[in-house]
């Protein structure tokens, strides 16, 4: 396509000749899906966004544990170092998968905190 011919509609005798008749598209075969098992995790290294409510008293407590961690340093420390509260829920997860729970029998909050001994 030309730019002279950028954002023209084309005509229906060109339509016709770009796409190809039903007979000429090879069929194939669906491919298998890999079956994940429960325990499958997503790569390292990609991040996704999640929205989390939490209580002000557990907000004020994360920013200022992150703070406190922050302090410890004597010196400056580069930014990609730096200890915020999201980094302490990201240890908190990395904690709850090492628990040995059978999260299959986990059916509420409070059965969580059960077995969690909280």
């Amino acid at each position: 396509m030309s730019l002279s011919s950028f954002g023209k509609t084309s005509s229906a005798s060109e339509e016709k000749n770009s796409t190809p008749p039903v007979e000429s598209i090879q069929k194939t075969e669906p491919t298998q899906k890999a079956k994940l098992g429960k325990k499958s995790t997503a790569k390292v290294g990609k991040t996704a966004t999640l929205n989390i409510q939490v209580t002000r008293a557990q907000q004020r407590w994360l920013q200022n544990t992150a703070q406190d961690i922050r302090d410890n340093n004597d010196g400056p420390v580069p930014g990609p170092q730096r200890v915020y509260p999201v980094h302490l829920i990201q240890a908190a997860i990395d904690l709850l998968r090492t628990q040995d729970i059978v999260w299959d029998e986990i059916k509420d909050v409070e059965g969580l905190k059960d077995a969690l001994n909280l």
